[in-house]
Formats: C-alpha cells, sequence, structure tokens
C-alpha cells in the first residue's frame, strides 16, 4: 500500500521555513525579546537581549523571567516593593491577562558588571499552538534618559540661574545684592546656611560682607581671613572652588554642618570674594549644584565689580561737581571784586563821560557774575533759568542807576527757558547794554515803559523795547560808533543771531537767535 505524504512533507516544510524567518527576525533585531511560557520559564532570549543585559541565553534558558527581574532590580528597591512586585508578576501568569500598567514600563536595569541601564520593556500575551506565552521586547534608552536628564538639568541651572541675575541687576545697593544672591541661592538649591565675603584693597584679608543663618559662636571665628593661608590661598589667589571643604575643615562638623562649598566670586580673571552654602540636611553637592554655584561665582562678580565701578563713578561726579560750583563761586567772587574796585575808582573819578565808562563797564562785569552765580545754584551746574536771570539782572540796572519803580515801568513776558553758560554770557550782556541804552537815553522826562518778550524752544526770540524817544533815523546801525550797540553788534553775531531794529514808537530790538551747540566738556 503507497501513502501520498506530499501535502505533508510540504506543510513540514512550511513549518520549518516559518519556523527559520521567525528565529531570524527574532535574532536581527536591534530590541531584546524575550518569551516566557505559561509557566514563566525563558524560553527565546535574543543576541541583542544578550548584549543589553550582559546575560548569556545558556544562562537564562529554562529560567523563571521573575527571578531574572528581581535580581537586576536597582539596590534601593525596599523589601515591601519586591513583594508587590513578585506577587503581580506571578498574578499576570496565572490570570493569563496583562494589566495595562504593566503592558509599557521604564525601569533600571543592574547588568552582572555592575552597570545600571535605563530599559524600555512593551509586554504581551499571545497564544501559539494553544499554548500562553509572554513576549517582552526590550529597548535600551540609556542614552535618552541622559539626554532628558542633561535637558532637564540645563533647564533647571537656566532656571535658577535667571532669577538670580534678575535679582542681581535688580539690587539697588551691594546690602540688596548680597541678600538677595545669597537667600535665592541658598532657597533654590535647598541649602540653610551660608555667607559672602569680599577681598580687601590690599587683597591680604577677606572679610564677612552678609551671612544668613549662621550661629554666632561660629561667625566669631570666620569674620575675617587671612588670604596667605593655605586653603585661602588656594581659592582667593587661584580662583579654586571648594566642594569638599569638610574634608579640609573637619572642625566645622562640630555645627552640625554636613555639607559645605565654597566658590569664588570672579571679575573678569580676578577673584573678589567668595560665596559659602552650607547645609544640615545634604550630605554631597551634585555636579549640576556645582556647575550653578561657579556660574553664580561669575555673574555675580561681574555684577559687585559694576556697582562698585558705579559707585566710584558716582563719587567722581560728585567731588567735580563740588569743584565746578567752587569754580563758579570763584568766578563769581572775583567778578564782584572787579565790580568793587571798579565803585572804587568811580569815587575818585569826576569826569562824567569817565564815570559813566566806569558804571557801563561795572554793569557787563555784574551780568556776567550773575551768571555764574546762577550757575553755582543750579541742579546741574551747566544751565540757568533765564525767567530769574532777567528779572534780577533788570532791576539791579534800575537800582545802578537810580531809577524808581514808578518813573520807569517794566513790562515783562517771558518763558521758561534754560540756557547754558555759552549762550547765557552773550545773552545776558545783550540785555544788558540795551536796556541801559533805554534807561539812560529812551526817557530825557525820567518816565516811560520799557518791555522784554524772551519766548521760544528750538529758535529763541527776545525783543527789548521802549516807548522813549526812540533812536534817531540817521543812526547807521551797522556803522554805529557807540560801544554799547557796537558789543550789542558782536555779541549778535556770537550767537549766530540776527537783529531787527524798528524805530517806530520808541525802539524795539528783535534778536533770534539759536542755543549754541558746544561739545561736553565732561
Amino acid at each position: 500500500m503507497v501513502v501520498d505524504i506530499t501535502r505533508l512533507k510540504e506543510a513540514e516544510m512550511a513549518v520549518a521555513e516559518s519556523e527559520e524567518k521567525y528565529r531570524n527576525i527574532i535574532e536581527q533585531s536591534y530590541n531584546g525579546i524575550v518569551l516566557s511560557d505559561e509557566e514563566g520559564r525563558i524560553v527565546e532570549w535574543n543576541r541583542s537581549m544578550e548584549e543589553i543585559t550582559g546575560l548569556p541565553e545558556n544562562e537564562v534558558q529554562g529560567k523563571h523571567l521573575s527571578t531574572l527581574i528581581l535580581q537586576s532590580l536597582p539596590s534601593t528597591f525596599t523589601d515591601q516593593q519586591i513583594a508587590h512586585l513578585t506577587e503581580d508578576i506571578g498574578k499576570i501568569y496565572h490570570d493569563k491577562e496583562m494589566p495595562s500598567s504593566y503592558k509599557k514600563l521604564e525601569y533600571t536595569f543592574q547588568r552582572p558588571d555592575g552597570r545600571k541601564i535605563f530599559v524600555e520593556a512593551l509586554n504581551f500575551p499571545f497564544y501559539s499552538g494553544g499554548r500562553f506565552f509572554m513576549c517582552t521586547i526590550i529597548r535600551d534608552i540609556s542614552r535618552q534618559k541622559i539626554a532628558e536628564e542633561m535637558t532637564q538639568d540645563h533647564l533647571q541651572k537656566l532656571t535658577i540661574l535667571n532669577k538670580i541675575v534678575h535679582i542681581a541687576n535688580n539690587a539697588q545697593n551691594i546690602h540688596d545684592l548680597f541678600k538677595g544672591v545669597l537667600n535665592s541661592t541658598l532657597h533654590l538649591l535647598g541649602f540653610e546656611s551660608g555667607s559672602i565675603y569680599l577681598l580687601d584693597e590690599k587683597k591680604e584679608f577677606v572679610e564677612l560682607a552678609y551671612h544668613e543663618n549662621l550661629p554666632e559662636e561660629f561667625l566669631k571665628t570666620v569674620e575675617k581671613l587671612e588670604v596667605s593661608k593655605d586653603l585661602y590661598h588656594s581659592i582667593y589667589r587661584e580662583g579654586k572652588a571648594f566642594y569638599n571643604y569638610l574634608k579640609v575643615r573637619p572642625n566645622l562638623k562640630k555645627f552640625g554642618f554636613k555639607a559645605v562649598a565654597v566658590v569664588p566670586f570672579f571679575s573678569g580673571q580676578k577673584v573678589i570674594g567668595s560665596i559659602h552654602v552650607v547645609s544640615r540636611e545634604k550630605t554631597s553637592i551634585s555636579s549640576l549644584e556645582m556647575d550653578i554655584l561657579e556660574t553664580i561665582g561669575m555673574e555675580t562678580g561681574t555684577v559687585i565689580a559694576k556697582m562698585y565701578s558705579e559707585a566710584a563713578i558716582r563719587d567722581s561726579l560728585a567731588e567735580k561737581e563740588v569743584l565746578l560750583k567752587e569754580i563758579h563761586h570763584r568766578v563769581k567772587n572775583n567778578m564782584q571784586i572787579i565790580s568793587s574796585l571798579l565803585n572804587l575808582q568811580l569815587q575818585h573819578v569826576q569826569e562824567e563821560e569817565a564815570r559813566n565808562v566806569l558804571i557801563e563797564s561795572q554793569g557787563r562785569v555784574k551780568s556776567m557774575a550773575m551768571i555764574h552765580e546762577k550757575l553755582y545754584q543750579s541742579p546741574d551746574l551747566a544751565r540757568i533759568k533765564f525767567r530769574d536771570y532777567i528779572q534780577k539782572l533788570v532791576y539791579d540796572i534800575l537800582y545802578t542807576y537810580g531809577v524808581k519803580a514808578r518813573n520807569i515801568e517794566l513790562e515783562m513776558d517771558i518763558d521758561d527757558i534754560e540756557l547754558d553758560m555759552e549762550t547765557s554770557i552773550p545773552c545776558g550782556l545783550i540785555i544788558n547794554e540795551l536796556v541801559t541804552n533805554s534807561v539812560k537815553y529812551a526817557f530825557p522826562e525820567g518816565k516811560g515803559t520799557i518791555s522784554i518778550q524772551f519766548k521760544g524752544q528750538d529758535e529763541l526770540q527776545l525783543i527789548i523795547k521802549d516807548d522813549g524817544i526812540g533812536l534817531p533815523q540817521e543812526v547807521d546801525v551797522e556803522h554805529i560808533e557807540t560801544l554799547g550797540l557796537q558789543l550789542v553788534l558782536n555779541l549778535v553775531k556770537q550767537l549766530n543771531g540776527e537783529l531787527t531794529i524798528n524805530r517806530s514808537q520808541g525802539t524795539e530790538y528783535i534778536i533770534k537767535f539759536k542755543e549754541l551747540k558746544y561739545n561736553k566738556r565732561f
């Protein structure tokens, strides 16, 4: 009897071919693949699984998967956690169901060589030939985890530094800076106490500048530290940070300190001080914390140097202001001496013409002295309020020539205009000359009105007018011989201005000019 077994052989070959494809897929996979049967024993353990775990297939074949899992757990797992995990694994194989919480897991796997890796495990059950199997696909995600941790560390570092730099840059004074930086550093990095030291000018000692939550008995011993000593020399001369400070200063343990770090403050390449952070709870300082502390040292040192530099500039400016005030005051006093000398000379001169020359010269000196008086009284020492100046100058002229207020009336319409010294002196002299001319020559009968108008912003307009007898028509202004009007013409040119004279109904002088632009001297 002959039986045709062609189909049977074809089926066996198909199964063998299928199994070979299946094994090739498992072996060629970059992911670790492990199969366990219904009893939890390992039946497949591919080459990638060997590479990831460091366990060869012949050592794990037939062993319970739960045993390997429990052996590879980190030492941080408690007995209670291990018992709970053992119970869960047993329940999965008993019930032949996979809880959703176990379908995808991330955990730390400890290899036989002691190296810890992060793995991602995908677990799913399946049936083959009526039998239950569990498939676990393992992927090494150590690099991904390290990258995530580095990213998180970087973000944490940036967040902390942004807060501290913001506090430092917004501090109003050095005390606020120290308080803000130290308290923020302690709070954000989890330390409880700390201090800040600054080098003295000779760089021989560092002195305690600020501290938080440090015991009094400890502070008494560290208020002033000598830089030449070995440890302090390393910190303040060589710029080294210490994170194992208790190893070199074990006596600090008596104060309950468990972790102490000392980090220099840098301004450029120079050490200018240090920040000390102390913990009675932390036993170590992480590399991230070290990195943050060193950046704080660089940033804070820069701000400290900037603050001291700005303070030095402010002191220098204040000193220059005092000197400038003294200069204006002395110039004003010297001009008053000149005026007094002219007045003294006046008492010995009988000729009318000579007396007039001395009085006019005295008036010119007073007009300039008044500018310097106003300047040293001015808040910025560079500009004067011209309304106050004109009023004082004009009343002083009337007093000099013995004019009674009821005889000559004054009308003033003056904007709140401020001028610098370069423009004020020629402008003041012009007003002095024109008002003096009006007082002396415009009113033969001794009565009349003088009007002064000063207005404008970018372009200024000064109008001085009287209702007196007026300037004779035959007088040629361009070729005038009197000293006073010659001086006015020259001063208008100095101001780069324009002069217009209106001779109807008295005399009206209209002068248009802009404030002179000079380069600042300071």
